[in-house]
């Protein structure tokens, strides 16, 4: 799962539908929803399976996604995003999230029955 979590060239398949995303650089993703778009800033450690974001104008909008072990061999995903003034409200940030997580769950699905 953090593999399909952290690959660049996977984003558009596990972020929500009318969120497109894709590489800016080393370290950097440009993310696009409606007529907006932003640059995160994110990092990746392997080693706590752990992917750190937040956007690149901003040091108070960001977060954190982090894969644990989970029950049978799986995985689960520990979520939390820090946004003080954010422009959505979190229903509709709680719905995105949902939805981000259903689509990498069905990558990753897809990638093991490809494999």
């Amino acid at each position: 799962m953090f593999g399909n979590l952290t690959d660049p060239a996977r984003l558009d398949r596990w972020l929500p539908p009318g969120v497109q995303g894709e590489p800016a650089g080393p370290g950097e993703v440009r993310v696009r929803a409606g007529g907006v778009q932003v640059r995160c800033l994110v990092t990746a450690e392997a080693d706590a399976m752990r992917l750190r974001w937040r956007l690149a104008d901003r040091d108070d909008v960001q977060g954190t996604v982090q894969a644990v072990d989970g029950p049978a061999g799986g995985a689960e995903l520990r979520v939390r995003v820090s946004a003080p003034d954010a422009a959505i409200p979190a229903e509709r940030a709680e719905q995105l999230l949902a939805a981000a997580a259903e689509r990498l769950q069905r990558d990753v699905e897809d990638n093991l029955s490809a494999g």
